[in-house]
């Protein structure tokens, strides 16, 4: 059975990147979470979302993807 969300260590371990990473996307509000009990979780299909289209623009404000 698939999962319906991750926690940042999954997700970060699924796209070859630092759970921090994850967690910064989602404190700027790039990266939709959900609370389940006292865990903050990436719907899966947000994390989908993110290796598909990106989480935003980089800082220097010239486009791209942070991931």
């Amino acid at each position: 059975m698939e999962k319906v969300a991750l926690g940042f260590k999954e997700a970060a371990d699924a796209s070859n990147t630092s759970h921090w990473t994850w967690r910064r996307l989602a404190d700027q509000g790039l990266v939709r979470t959900i609370n389940l009990g006292a865990r903050r979780l990436i719907p899966r299909d947000e994390f989908e979302r993110v290796m598909r289209e990106g989480a935003g623009k980089h800082r220097s404000g010239k486009g791209g993807s942070c991931i």
